[in-house]
């Protein structure tokens, strides 16, 4: 149980840092 609830705990920040990369890309992309 404790390493599913880890896991649950770390995905919010996983998936934070992929929308950040994922904005920057398209930032990158519009500037182009």
């Amino acid at each position: 149980m404790s390493q599913q609830l880890t896991g649950v705990a770390a995905s919010p920040g996983v998936a934070i840092a992929e929308v950040l990369v994922l904005e920057d890309e398209i930032d990158y992309e519009e500037r182009t």
